[in-house]
């Protein structure tokens, strides 16, 4: 991967850089590239936008963006390029022009070998700061998917986990998407 930009830049800063439409973030004041995605992780993308922009459609729930459109949970949290990200209606305010001010109601990261740090510690744990309420985790290489939803502590908890099922709609029955309305039951698929 390559490596950050040398000089500091405050978040507006970064917002108004003329780098749009690259697959960077900013972390701790500086201009982070991430590394080109696979065509598998392409691909897995493409449907779960595909699934997610008609489901939300279809309901009237809200609207869907993907990277590189930037979410800023937090002042002093990093702005960061979920894969997916989904902003319910009732929280249509926080969209701008180039970026999400504050936490949306669905994340999703596709995980790639070179990101499984960055998906599964500091964004899990920025996204828990900020209080996104609902974070999936997509793992193509251990082909397995995980649902987390932030309990009222703070705190994620897991309520879904399909091992061997990357690619398994989760919108489907079994894992009750809360951002979907349709509350919670725990599943489990091996």
């Amino acid at each position: 991967m390559a490596t950050a930009t040398q000089t500091k830049l405050s978040y507006e800063e970064f917002l108004e850089w003329t780098g749009e439409d690259q697959h960077v973030e900013w972390v701790a004041g500086e201009v982070v590239p991430m590394s080109p995605i696979s065509d598998r992780h392409q691909q897995i993308g493409a449907y779960l936008l595909t699934l997610i922009q008609l489901y939300a459609n279809m309901r009237r729930l809200g609207e869907v963006r993907y990277e590189p459109f930037q979410m800023k949970t937090g002042p002093n949290l990093p702005g960061r390029s979920p894969d997916i990200l989904f902003v319910a209606e009732t929280n249509r305010a926080r969209l701008k022009k180039t970026f999400l001010d504050g936490p949306a109601d669905l994340a999703v990261e596709i995980i790639s070998p070179e990101s499984r740090a960055r998906d599964r510690g500091d964004k899990f744990y920025e996204y828990e700061q900020g209080g996104v309420p609902e974070y999936w985790l997509i793992d193509p290489v251990r082909e397995q998917s995980e649902f987390y939803q932030l309990e009222p502590n703070g705190i994620y908890r897991p309520y879904c986990w399909m091992p061997r099922a990357a690619t398994t709609a989760p919108l489907s029955p079994a894992c009750g998407c809360k951002w979907a309305g349709s509350g919670r039951r725990p599943c489990r698929r091996s």
